[in-house]
């Protein structure tokens, strides 16, 4: 059996929200989008919903669009906008 895991880096408002930093989910032969990836976590973590339109997302380091591709083996971060001065 081959192994379609990967890690999900959650900062700021999502690790709050989740209470916790990192999930490991399994993902269909083929991947999964980004955004598909946010839908698996937000069925386990419904109070991550409300910031479906703000996350933006990295794979494996660098910035991803929503359509990107993700396969067994990579890391996703959920990156939320933040503030300060």
């Amino acid at each position: 059996m081959t192994d379609r895991k990967i890690t999900i880096l959650l900062f700021s408002s999502l690790r709050e929200r989740t209470g916790t930093e990192r999930l490991t989910v399994e993902i269909p032969e083929g991947g999964l989008a980004t955004e598909s990836v946010f839908d698996a976590v937000a069925a386990l973590h419904p109070t991550i919903e409300p910031y479906r339109d703000y996350v933006r997302f990295a794979v494996n380091g660098s910035y991803a669009s929503r359509t990107d591709r993700v396969a067994a083996g990579d890391t996703v971060a959920f990156i939320t906008p933040v503030s300060g001065g």
